[in-house]
């Protein structure tokens, strides 16, 4: 077993149940956070690219530009972490399914948009 996990699984057996609640809550919030830096960097890359290329985008040239420097990095930092096994297995050991539903939904919701 890792150090991490075994870290991990320590600090989540001495929380109580509402403390887990609010880890569920955390995590949840703080990817939509990390989901909305990356929307406003993705911003800054296509005004950076139009800046450093000498070429002005249409809007939908921009958009569709936008669109995918978003899903990459939203792909990256966000989805690999998410669906990597290490975490799904640690995930699943630390949380209830009622917690792992509202993680589910929270994230769900949130890469749909």
């Amino acid at each position: 077993m890792s150090t991490v996990r075994r870290v991990a699984l320590r600090a989540f057996a001495a929380m109580n149940e509402a403390q887990k609640d609010q880890a569920v809550d955390d995590l949840i919030g703080l990817v939509a956070a990390v989901d909305g830096l990356l929307k406003k960097q993705s911003e800054f890359d296509v005004a950076n690219l139009s800046k450093y290329t000498g070429r002005s985008f249409t809007n939908d040239e921009s958009s569709e530009i936008y669109k995918a420097i978003f899903r990459a990095k939203r792909y990256c930092f966000i989805e690999s972490g998410v669906t990597h096994p290490n975490f799904l297995d640690l995930f699943v050991a630390v949380t209830t399914p009622k917690q792992q539903e509202k993680v589910q939904t929270g994230l769900q919701s949130l890469l749909d948009s």
